[in-house]
């Protein structure tokens, strides 16, 4: 920097915000100097137990669109594959003083970890470090009393532009990014996975307003029809191609737009903007508790408390079973083998798959919540871990729903469409008998050539009336009921400043926590 001392470098630290519009670091690190655009592709991350090749993929594609924006501003991305505080000491080293912005992140115990090591570096170095709130969620928290209403006013806050240009560093810049971030991360095949990156999440956003989601509210729940009816932007909202605060008003400024006439239309895009609105809600729970991704809040629902574990063979073949899509349930073996070949499904076949794992094959959450988030390329810690807990019934706080897979396959996939669409072995069974084909005599199974499809790992009645037993005995007693106020007190949303999807103004109303709904997300 010599003959530049008296300007000190702005570096803009991307995380899980890979864009440039609507950034609020970006823009007030362009308005105090020069702009040094970095990103750190950090080993220890990716070899995380959650972290998987189709993320990777996702995260690549995204952060060269982010190059290509940089670079058209004038201001280079930065590219350092390493551990973040030597990358700080290589940048305090060659820069000499700088201000570091960056955004706040809630995603994994070790990234909290390290963001803390990042502000003791920082304070240590007389380096200025500003993070800016990203999402809906606060920081520091001490109540949800007024949380919504908080939300609801940041969401409808006018959105950071982009910058018009960048002033950058000469030689700075313009290294390739890493074609594979760890040794440890496995490859991992995902033939039907989303591209990643701005352009291709803008794209989806317009599709799902205009066309795909004009009846999003009656198409989200079936696999025969939310992959093209849903918005297919939780991906993109998990890595910040596109903003939540962008993407919602947006979906109002579209819904605006609409004619009263419209009103299958309206409703659908008043259903999406109320599920905006539970994202934020399921992020805040982990950033007041960041050890859920390790247990469930509830200490009577652990895994230990309630003997959920893999510790003998007959476990571990039934987690084998449900992770490779081979229970002899049938639509529960089409959407794991969905969501082994495209990294996602739609949200009631996630919470049927999570309610099967650990409810009728009492397999531990920890070990069924890990292997989901590697097939999820949308996998975002705040709202997995919170759903996997509500959906195995380890929450005491809300409504313990127990899946019978043969009564969603009949009522989401009647004909069995979607069953033989992932289930080739099953092609050739009557549509009358796709939902269970084990009930069939033997001589008709051999008719149909159903090969080596399996018999089910379990009887589906049976076990689901054990586990709701075990569970009820556990949510029923005098420390339950502590536990469930606790909770709530804790993580429940508050009815004052719920936003209305009838687009009527938020009753301002004032009472107990209440529970969320069961299903809220993954549209």
């Amino acid at each position: 920097m010599h003959g530049r001392s008296h300007v000190v470098p702005q570096v803009v630290w991307f995380k899980r915000d890979l864009r440039v519009a609507d950034h609020a670091p970006l823009c007030a690190a362009a308005l105090a100097g020069p702009v040094v655009p970095l990103l750190v592709i950090e080993p220890s991350l990716w070899a995380e137990a959650s972290a998987s090749g189709r993320q990777w993929e996702f995260f690549l594609e995204s952060a060269q669109d982010l190059q290509t924006a940089l670079q058209s501003l004038g201001a280079p991305l930065v590219v350092r594959h390493a551990e973040v505080l030597p990358v700080l000491a290589e940048l305090k080293a060659k820069l000499g003083p700088f201000a570091l912005w960056g955004h706040e992140e809630t995603f994994t115990l070790q990234s909290y970890a390290r963001d803390k090591a990042v502000r003791q570096w920082c304070r240590a170095h007389q380096v200025a470090f500003q993070e800016r709130p990203n999402f809906g969620v606060r920081r520091p928290h001490p109540s949800r009393d007024g949380w919504a209403a908080a939300w609801e006013a940041q969401i409808q806050t006018a959105q950071h532009p982009v910058p018009q240009k960048l002033l950058g560093l000469p030689n700075w810049g313009n290294e390739p990014l890493p074609r594979w971030p760890s040794p440890h991360l496995k490859a991992d095949s995902c033939p039907g996975r989303q591209r990643g990156g701005r352009t291709a999440g803008l794209t989806l956003l317009q599709s799902f307003l205009s066309t795909r989601g004009v009846a999003y509210h009656a198409r989200l729940s079936s696999p025969l029809t939310a992959a093209s009816a849903c918005s297919r932007l939780s991906a993109h909202l998990a890595y910040g191609t596109l903003g939540l605060r962008e993407v919602y008003q947006a979906t109002q400024h579209h819904l605006a737009q609409l004619p009263s006439s419209a009103t299958t239309h309206r409703r659908a895009l008043q259903a999406y903007l109320s599920r905006l609105f539970w994202h934020c809600h399921f992020m805040q729970k982990l950033e007041d508790e960041p050890a859920q991704e390790l247990r469930p809040p509830n200490p009577l629902l652990t895994d230990a408390a309630l003997g959920r574990t893999l510790a003998n063979a007959e476990q571990q073949a039934r987690f084998t079973a449900w992770a490779t899509g081979n229970t002899g349930w049938p639509l529960v073996d089409a959407v794991m083998r969905e969501l082994l070949a495209t990294g996602w499904c739609t949200f009631r076949m996630r919470a049927m798959l999570v309610s099967v794992a650990t409810q009728h094959l009492w397999l531990p959450t920890r070990a069924v919540g890990l292997h989901l988030a590697r097939c999820f390329t949308d996998y975002e810690p705040g709202i997995h871990w919170p759903q996997i807990y509500m959906q195995a019934g380890a929450t005491g706080a809300n409504l313990c729903r127990i899946y019978n897979p043969l009564k969603q396959g009949l009522e989401q996939d009647p004909d069995g469409k979607f069953i033989t669409r992932w289930l080739p072995e099953l092609r050739h069974v009557p549509a009358c008998w796709r939902h269970q084909p084990y009930a069939a005599p033997a001589e008709l199974r051999e008719q149909w050539g159903m090969g080596a499809y399996p018999a089910p790992v379990a009887e589906e009645s049976a076990a689901r009336r054990s586990a709701s037993a075990r569970l009820h005995g556990v949510r029923q007693s005098p420390q339950a009921f502590t536990e469930k106020a606790r909770i709530l007190a804790k993580h429940g949303s508050r009815k004052a400043g719920l936003p209305m999807i009838n687009n009527r103004p938020s009753r301002q109303q004032h009472g107990p926590a209440t529970q969320p709904p069961t299903l809220p997300l993954f549209g």
